[in-house]
């Protein structure tokens, strides 16, 4: 959860990054899980999922891809390399 470019499109408006220390912060204190959204990208869903987010949400990185099938086939793919994901990919 990097900070935003101003050009870069937010999911909901009024919304802030809120960034890793954040959840981590949130991570340490909450027993549910935990989604990280809005600006998410495949450069960072693995550092966003290390850092406590039990799951991502990539809307805007799908929909804003020229190729949104690669863009999706890119995050499929970090499913296969987080730590610890019992995920079969067979």
């Amino acid at each position: 959860m990097k900070k935003r470019s101003s050009s870069a499109a937010a999911t909901r408006s009024g919304s802030f990054p809120a960034g890793m220390d954040l959840l981590r912060r949130d991570r340490a204190v909450c027993l549910l899980p935990l989604t990280a959204l809005d600006g998410i990208t495949a450069d960072d869903a693995c550092e966003v999922i290390a850092a406590g987010a039990d799951m991502v949400c990539a809307i805007s990185a799908v929909a804003a891809a020229s190729d949104m099938e690669n863009a999706v086939r890119a995050f499929q793919n970090l499913i296969t390399f987080i730590p610890g994901n019992q995920k079969d990919t067979k």
